[in-house]
């Protein structure tokens, strides 16, 4: 099976995002003819982590996808059958790939940040056709930087509207102003299959209460749990709307002391960030 993930490991570029340097997630996309078939098979791994789109539609099995690891010694990859997702005529490949533990900044504590293997996101790609390897990564495939302009595991998303690229993941889709991926690092481990069972929502759950604290709206949720929040929104184009996640009110207020070390601002602990595209954005 391991062989079945074939293609270079690439990356939009050598720069990595930092706590105060940031670097957009980059989108990734590769345009294709497929020949006749009857069984189509998507090879990938994308570290730290990847959305896989085929013909714009989402692929990937759940969140955090394939699995954390150390890539020094075992690095994770999936297998999706895409006979379904293929059509005659143009196909496109499409992923976002996101820090995931390969760049884990916001731990300090675990020295996470002085990790041998920390790098840009990087991605491999095999797509096999009745069990012949038809494509794979290599520097062919063309990127740009996408809309997520910081990701971190423990401090969040930074998310700005105004760079989306509609219809970028989608055949006849124009890439001429792309660029294209350089080859990137192959990890220095293990290659393996993840057959954990996806991060997926179970729930969804709605707040208890809503209150004004310190000029800014506080949403009790009434539970510690893990999740992620859903926004929906129309405001002016550049208008900044931030959510900080918090495990305690003391006193009633908002109270994230407990989950920040001293060594980085309390505010980029589980903090979100939307810019306003002007139009109803969802976040």
């Amino acid at each position: 099976m391991e062989k079945a993930l074939q293609g270079q490991f690439i990356c939009g570029q050598k720069e990595y995002c930092r706590l105060y340097q940031h670097v957009n997630a980059p989108y990734v996309r590769k345009a294709f003819l497929t020949p006749q078939f009857q069984k189509a098979e998507l090879y990938i791994c994308g570290l730290g982590f990847y959305d896989a789109y085929i013909n714009g539609k989402r692929i990937t099995k759940g969140k955090m996808a394939p699995y954390i690891s150390n890539p020094d010694h075992i690095f994770y990859y999936d297998c999706y059958d895409i006979t379904s997702q293929l059509q005659n005529g143009e196909n496109v490949f499409g992923a976002i790939l996101g820090n995931g533990n390969l760049n884990n900044m916001g731990a300090f504590p675990w020295n996470n940040d002085d990790t041998p293997y920390r790098s840009s996101p990087k991605l491999s790609m095999t797509i096999v056709l009745d069990g012949t390897v038809f494509l794979s990564s290599d520097t062919s495939f063309k990127w740009a930087p996408s809309p997520i302009t910081f990701d971190d595991i423990r401090c969040g998303e930074y998310y700005d509207a105004r760079l989306e690229q509609p219809g970028w993941n989608e055949p006849g889709f124009d890439d001429s102003s792309w660029q294209n991926v350089i080859e990137a690092e192959k990890p220095k481990g293990e290659p393996k299959i993840c057959k954990a069972e996806p991060i997926a929502c179970i729930q969804e759950i709605y707040p208890i209460s809503k209150t004004v604290s310190d000029g800014r709206l506080l949403f009790d949720f009434g539970i510690n749990t893990a999740g992620v929040c859903r926004l929906k929104y129309k405001g002016q184009p550049g208008r900044k709307i931030t959510i900080r996640h918090a495990e305690a009110l003391v006193g009633g207020t908002f109270y994230n002391r407990n989950i920040h070390t001293p060594d980085f601002d309390g505010n980029l602990a589980q903090t979100d960030i939307l810019i306003c595209s002007g139009n109803e954005d969802v976040f």
